[in-house]
Parts: C-alpha cells; structure tokens; sequence
C-alpha cells in the first residue's frame, strides 16, 4: 500500500463510525425479524399441541391471533428495513 493511501479496514471503520446509529438500528432490526421468523414453526407447534390437540375453538383463536401478530411483526419490521434502505439510498444521491 502506498503512502496517503487509506486501506479498507480504514474505510469500513470510518463508514461505520459515521452511520453507528444506522447500523446499529439495522442490526436491532434484523435481529428482530429473524428472532419472529424462527417462533413461526415454533408457534405453529403450540397451536397444534394446545388448540386443535385439545379441539378448544378458544384456544385455538387466541394462538392463530398469536402467530397471525407475529408474522405481521415480521412483516413491518421487514418492510421498515426496505423503506430506510430506500431512504438512505436516495440521500445518498
């Protein structure tokens, strides 16, 4: 590397340094989402085991709306990342 050059340690540092709260809030977001796709099998088993198992039309409409606000969650958090992407892609220009 030549003299004045900066490497790409440098780069990536002195981008991150300067998005921390960026990155930061995308990496809490995509934990979020991943942490909701992953309860969706589990979910969908606690629906089986406590609802349709036990044949309790309650139970069974309490789990649904359980897994139903957790696939939506998913959902929006997905889509906040596309939008801020999408904003951090036309300020960028």
């Amino acid at each position: 590397m030549r003299s004045g050059e900066q490497s790409g340690r440098d780069v990536l540092a002195r981008s991150l340094k300067g998005q921390a709260r960026r990155v930061g809030l995308g990496a809490a977001l995509g934990c979020v989402h991943q942490l909701g796709e992953a309860l969706v099998p589990v979910l969908i088993g606690v629906v089986i085991d406590q609802a349709v198992a036990g044949r309790d039309a309650g139970r069974l409409a309490l789990w649904l709306a359980v897994l139903t606000s957790t696939l939506l969650s998913t959902v929006a958090v997905r889509a906040e990342e596309i939008h801020r992407s999408v904003l951090a892609g036309s300020s960028a220009a």
